[in-house]
């Protein structure tokens, strides 16, 4: 089976593969996918408050579809940990020529 990538990030990103090829995902054609967090105080040091995340919130988050994986970002991935069809750019660099790229992608 053919799986499809689809890039749900507002910005393009570029991948290097293991063969050295750069392959290019053009930015999603909407909104992003996004997540939004509650917090709640958890204590103090001295007049600094310390929180801590209580719930998320998935905004613009596609549900699953078979034989589809979707590049996200590291917060969106990290707050669905339960979805197999979530990735984020791996470890990110840049050419000679100052253009970012990432080597491979990553799952939580």
């Amino acid at each position: 089976m053919e799986i499809k990538i689809i890039n749900l990030c507002d910005h393009e990103i570029n991948i290097k593969d293991s063969n050295g090829k750069f392959w290019k995902l053009e930015p999603c054609e909407g909104e992003p996918a996004r997540v939004s967090g509650t917090f709640a105080p958890a204590f103090y040091l001295g007049t600094i408050g310390v929180s801590r995340k209580v719930s998320t919130t998935n905004i613009n988050l596609p549900p699953t579809t078979e034989g589809t994986m979707f590049v996200v970002s590291r917060a969106v991935a990290e707050a669905n940990r339960g979805r197999k069809d979530l990735m984020f750019p791996g470890p990110q660099y840049f050419t000679d020529d100052g253009v970012k790229y990432c080597v491979g992608l990553e799952i939580c």
